[in-house]
Order: structure tokens, then C-alpha cells, then sequence
């Protein structure tokens, strides 16, 4: 009776630290996902912050970036 409740504890433990690590994993990867929005401030702006879209806040930095590459910028004013 006593192995039964010892191997049940350690099992119970061992699925409990799966699932944390499971989700430290999917945590990870979704943080690895964020764009550059994932660090502001504005609620409006975290709500875009994991959308496929390499958004980017407006900044100075942002402008030089757009200037040094020659890129075109896409201005989102929201809705």
C-alpha cells in the first residue's frame, strides 16, 4: 500500500513539473514571437505586440532604420 501512495506521489510530481516546464516552453516561445511593440507601454499597442507584422513603435530609432535601409513605412493610426 505504502509503494502504491510513494510511486503515486512521485508520478503526480513528475507531471506537475511537465506541465510547468511545458508551459515555461510555450511562455518562451511566445515572447520570442513578439515584435517590437512587446515593450511599450500603451494598452492599444500591447494588444499588437504578437501580430505576424514586424510592427515597430514610432520613434527616432525607428525612422533612422527606415532611412539606413531605404524601406517604406506603413503608419498605423489605429481605428
Amino acid at each position: 500500500m505504502y509503494k502504491k501512495i510513494i510511486v503515486f506521489s512521485i508520478l503526480i510530481g513528475l507531471s506537475i513539473s511537465c506541465e510547468e516546464k511545458t508551459k515555461q516552453l510555450a511562455h518562451s516561445a511566445i515572447e520570442n514571437s513578439a515584435n517590437g511593440l512587446i515593450h511599450e507601454t500603451s494598452p492599444y499597442l500591447l494588444q499588437h505586440a504578437y501580430n505576424p507584422v514586424n510592427w515597430k513603435p514610432w520613434n527616432a530609432k525607428t525612422l533612422a532604420l527606415a532611412k539606413k535601409d531605404n524601406k517604406l513605412m506603413v503608419i498605423s493610426v489605429g481605428y
